[in-house]
């Protein structure tokens, strides 16, 4: 597996990065968005979650926009396509990223029941009637910096 970065080019000026997700396979690329923010510019309910997690109103925190390491579409959830440490490696690659440029956590939103379960059993706290996710990455496992996870 191989994963590529690429700096969001939108419209609007945002600090994120985009992530192809190039299977073994060849046939298969998944894809990711980090996009990264302070807690002073997110909704109030978010920064509450957040300031109680010992986070400052300056620290800045990624939110994993998108998240499809098996690709999307119909072969998101196909039972072949998971349970195999992708999405696992996939994710362990973007909080690598996170704390390289910075952030102190790493949030997503999802009413997915497939993906709460991921994000759960990934160490992410559950919020907000259970569809915010929130993990510090000072509790991230704890992989060296300096690995290159873009290849596995």
């Amino acid at each position: 597996m191989r994963i590529s970065e690429e700096k969001l080019n939108w419209e609007n000026p945002v600090d994120g990065y985009e992530y192809k997700i190039l299977h073994t396979d060849g046939e298969r690329e998944g894809d990711a968005q980090l996009i990264y923010k302070q807690v002073d510019d997110l909704p109030p309910d978010l920064q509450s979650v957040l300031l109680n997690q010992r986070l400052a109103l300056n620290d800045k925190v990624a939110q994993l926009n998108k998240f499809y390491p098996n690709g999307s579409g119909l072969n998101e959830e196909k039972r072949e396509n998971m349970g195999r440490g992708v999405g696992t490696r996939v994710l362990q690659h973007l909080e690598i990223q996170a704390i390289n440029k910075g952030a102190k956590a790493i949030f997503v939103y999802t009413l997915k029941k497939s993906a709460q379960n991921f994000f759960q059993k990934s160490g992410f706290q559950v919020f907000n009637n259970n569809y915010l996710y929130v993990k510090l990455l000072s509790e991230a496992r704890q992989l060296r910096v300096d690995e290159n996870p873009s290849e596995w």
